[in-house]
């Protein structure tokens, strides 16, 4: 799978430990932005600024561990706050499963060319920690989802589906989704 691309004006951006991504923006957002840390917060990226325009990205590389918000130079319209999020584990496939403390992400990837649906296995005795019921992870795309604050510590059984509910996972068997606080 390529590098993950986030909009510079994006509110939210979910990242893990060591990972590189894209900054990009498109024409009718302007002709160039500066992303830089918010005054005042620590900033998990290589660099102390990236400038990006519609033709030219930006790469970015993780080399901290801590949450921060940031500012677009010119800012971010109808846009109040930038924040990047860190999640504890590298980003992995659905299959792999996941595991994250409560208010906290994690993010899963689907280098497939089909669609994947991910749910509660129906024999699951405990509830489902997650705000959706499902989740359709797109082809060769990714998804960063929340933990709930108040989500239960447990391991919580899931199934990888397509969309007509044939199973994704048989080498790996059942992915789990863990939920516990560090």
């Amino acid at each position: 799978m390529q590098q993950r691309q986030f909009n510079v004006f994006s509110p939210l951006v979910v990242l893990s430990p060591g990972e590189t991504f894209t900054w990009i923006m498109n024409k009718a957002q302007g002709a160039s932005v500066t992303v830089q840390p918010s005054s005042g917060t620590s900033w998990p990226l290589e660099k102390s600024s990236y400038t990006v325009t519609p033709t030219a990205s930006a790469s970015a590389k993780v080399t901290g561990n801590t949450a921060a918000t940031f500012t677009c130079t010119p800012p971010a319209k109808n846009v109040t706050t930038q924040k990047i999020i860190m999640t504890t584990k590298v980003a992995g496939p659905a299959c792999d499963g996941a595991s994250a403390a409560p208010g906290g992400y994690f993010i899963m990837l689907n280098e497939s060319a089909e669609t994947l649906i991910i749910a509660p296995d129906p024999a699951n005795a405990n509830y489902w920690p997650l705000p959706q019921p499902k989740y359709a992870l797109p082809p060769n795309s990714w998804i960063a989802v929340a933990i709930p604050s108040d989500a239960a510590n447990g391991t919580y059984p899931v199934t990888v589906t397509d969309k007509l509910g044939t199973p994704q996972c048989p080498q790996q068997g059942q992915p789990v989704i863990i939920v516990q606080t560090n």
